[in-house]
């Protein structure tokens, strides 16, 4: 199987980088480094913190002229920007941006411009999971922008099933859907709540309660359904609670409580994050 690369931009474009008109080649810096710090004693060293360096994949832009060259540059000045690489079955993302784009004179050897490229991540892979529930993928969930489905709350009991196949705990997006009072939200392993979050707020008839936790994105907000901001809620969360969401490893559910007229209209996005693809 081929691996595919695609890019997306700011407003929804996409750029293939596998099109022999425009051709990312010979990607590098797809795999992982570690920064660590090191406390020396005698002649050992004795391992103090260690974290995960920036992601910078790189590569050679091979354009069949300056015409797709300047296409290329006009997508990626709408950032931020998805790298999107699929070296086997799924599409892995990065949020990123192009760093450097060098140009200099088409190859006389094979009338191509060849373009070094890097990007600088800003977190790191991820594969976007739609939430289940009661063990089935719902079958008419929602299409948004990317290329995953959004799946709801069961009706009645207002839990989501997750199954998180990171080895760490990963960022989500809870969206809860108006009209609903006091709307709270609890995640629980094992019988167990782990993490929970509360709004003392009433989310009106054709809008919706953003509860976001990705570390760049943090927010508790109304929107309307066509996502125009609202309010911010943050102040008006439960300051004794988590709120922001974290799923870790392994299956969770995730349960969504509130004064509703008629029944639970919510769903989650999960982040299963990955060093290396």
């Amino acid at each position: 199987m081929v691996r595919q690369f695609k890019l997306q931009n700011a407003l929804g474009q996409t750029f293939d980088l596998m099109n022999r008109d425009a051709f990312l080649y010979t990607p590098d810096g797809l795999g992982f480094r570690m920064d660590s710090e090191f406390f020396q004693i005698g002649n050992t060293y004795q391992l103090i913190e260690t974290e995960s360096a920036q992601k910078t994949p790189a590569g050679i832009m091979v354009f069949k002229d300056y015409a797709m060259y300047r296409q290329f540059a006009d997508f990626i000045n709408n950032t931020p920007l998805k790298l999107m690489y699929k070296p086997q079955n799924e599409w892995f993302y990065l949020d990123c941006i192009v760093s450097r784009l060098t140009k200099a004179e088409i190859d006389y050897r094979d009338n191509r411009l060849k373009c070094n490229v890097d990007f600088q991540g800003m977190g790191k892979w991820y594969i976007p999971r739609q939430a289940q529930r009661s063990g089935t993928e719902v079958a008419n969930s929602k299409k948004y922008t990317y290329s995953y489905d959004y799946a709801y709350a069961d009706s009645i009991t207002g839990t989501i099933n997750i199954v998180n196949n990171s080895s760490e705990d990963s960022p989500t997006i809870i969206t809860i859907h108006g009209e609903i009072t006091n709307p709270s939200w609890a995640l629980i392993v094992n019988n167990t709540t782990i993490q929970s979050g509360s709004v003392a707020a009433t989310i009106a008839s054709g809008d919706k309660l953003i509860v976001n936790s990705k570390d760049n994105e943090l927010e508790i907000g109304e929107y309307t359904n066509a996502n125009i901001f609202v309010r911010n809620l943050y102040q008006y969360s439960d300051f004794t609670k988590d709120n922001f969401i974290y799923v870790p490893p392994g299956s969770s559910t995730l349960r969504v409580t509130g004064s509703v007229q008629d029944t639970i209209d919510a769903w989650i996005e999960i982040e299963e994050l990955h060093e290396t693809v």
